[in-house]
């Protein structure tokens, strides 16, 4: 019998459908209690949030407002201690540190460490390892979206070796609680290298030099979390206002352009402490900027100091948002005339010394460190660098700002190959170290008479 040909038309159609039925089926049935995400093995992007995830998660943003004040508790203590730690040994230089990049960098890493290790970050920054994942998901939540005038943005990424074999699982939460775009390739490589580097400029809109950021071709896992923000001030400065004059630095004084608003001032809060006054510019986002200045009679050193109420203020002005907060000790509402210079200070720094004062220690001893949760054959891993850059800009305009941390995880590595061999004959004086099951060096002598 001849087929019409809307008839041949249905048939092919219902040949298809049966076709991508039993496709779908034999896909499902061998991808059975395995990832839907399978490793890319190039150098190129894995996984991360969709271009249009600020959309979907609109409503998770009106969820986590109500969580502020939480993260703000369990994270404050944290944020002054590492600020004044970083600060305090600035030796007359210009320092930036941004605290939640770093929470958030120590929060992934401990998603990929297990044990001691894990408590010990967990310890450091005062939260457990399901309140860093929930706290870290709603502070990107939180800043995902560009206000009126504004714009915030977190980022995270990993940066994965071609030879590791890593769980699937622990990538998998980095992506879906930390949104961690996830990248594979080899590291050392020049293209590897520059996909990582365009892939930071491009997060910090081009305000770090990433020159410098080249992954060892040892490293088992880069990770690179990143902040920008970008402002304007709720009433600009008056550009035909600026004029030069004399700041008083360590070194004696220098000629800086200031920005001058005494034509029309700012009714806002003035803050006072026995050491320092404190005053905060509005932008137009609704985040602030606060100067702290330290009276005639003290320093930055006296301010910056372990029992300075610096400390105090802080925790309390990142907080002053919150219900029943009460107000400042010594606060008034007055208007207040800025003059401020126009800068542009940045800062590196390597913070491998800082989070060991912080307690984090089995994390950079390949000997104690536990990394379990990321590789499937449990290589010995550490931390091998934490660096930390940041820069900060004002301008009659506004405030722009970036940082990153990136951490670099090397291998333990397997035991050299022998090059040659080698007879090692004791027949004539030698020297010889006798040392403990904790490296103590309990006996050292010199034998020459055996």
């Amino acid at each position: 019998m001849k087929l019409k040909r809307s008839q041949k038309l249905m048939l092919v159609l219902i040949v298809l459908a049966v076709i991508l039925a039993v496709t779908a089926a034999a896909v499902a049935f061998s991808g059975a209690g395995t990832s839907t995400r399978p490793l890319f093995t190039g150098s190129a992007r894995l996984a991360g949030p969709e271009p249009d995830i600020e959309a979907a998660l609109e409503d998770e943003a009106h969820s986590a407002w109500e969580n502020i004040p939480r993260i703000h508790k369990l994270f404050q203590p944290f944020w002054s201690h590492s600020s004044r730690l970083i600060l305090s040994g600035h030796k007359g230089e210009n320092r930036v540190y941004s605290p939640v990049n770093l929470t958030v960098a120590l929060a992934m890493t401990a998603e990929i460490t297990g044990g001691e290790t894990r408590e010990q970050i967990e310890k450091a920054v005062g939260a457990s390892l399901e309140d860093l994942r929930e706290s870290s998901r709603q502070l990107w939540v939180l800043n995902a979206y560009s206000g009126s005038g504004g714009e915030t943005e977190l980022a995270n990424s990993l940066w994965l070796n071609n030879s590791i074999e890593y769980k699937q699982k622990t990538l998998d939460i980095l992506a879906d609680s930390y949104f961690a775009e996830s990248f594979r390739g080899d590291p050392g490589t020049a293209g590897y290298d520059a996909l990582l580097r365009e892939w930071t400029s491009e997060k910090t809109h081009d305000l770090l030099g990433t020159g410098g950021l080249n992954m060892d071709p040892e490293t088992v896992l880069e990770l690179m979390s990143t902040v920008y923000f970008y402002s304007c001030w709720s009433k600009r400065f008056p550009e035909d206002c600026t004029s030069t004059r004399l700041f008083h630095s360590p070194e004696g004084g220098i000629e800086c352009e200031f920005m001058d608003n005494t034509s029309r001032g700012i009714i806002n809060h003035f803050y006072r402490a026995p050491l320092f006054t404190a005053a905060s510019l509005g932008l137009s986002d609704g985040s602030s900027m606060t100067f702290i200045l330290p009276r005639e009679d003290s320093s930055i050193d006296q301010v910056l100091s372990e029992d300075s109420s610096l400390w105090e203020f802080f925790r309390w002005i990142v907080s002053r948002r919150d219900e029943g907060s009460s107000p400042w000790g010594d606060e008034s509402l007055a208007r207040i005339n800025f003059i401020v210079p126009k800068f542009d200070v940045s800062f590196q720094s390597e913070l491998s010394e800082t989070l060991t004062d912080l307690g984090i220690t089995d994390a950079f001893d390949p000997r104690k460190s536990n990394f379990d949760p990321l590789t499937l054959n449990n290589i010995p891993i550490y931390i091998s660098r934490i660096n930390h850059a940041a820069r900060v800009m004002i301008d009659e305009n506004g405030c722009t700002a970036a940082s990153y941390v990136e951490a670099g995880f090397a291998g333990a590595g397997d035991p050299p190959r022998p090059e040659a061999e080698i007879d090692f004959i004791l027949d004539r004086p030698f020297i010889f170290l006798i040392q403990s099951q904790n490296s103590f060096p309990l006996f050292i002598g010199l034998v020459n008479h055996p």
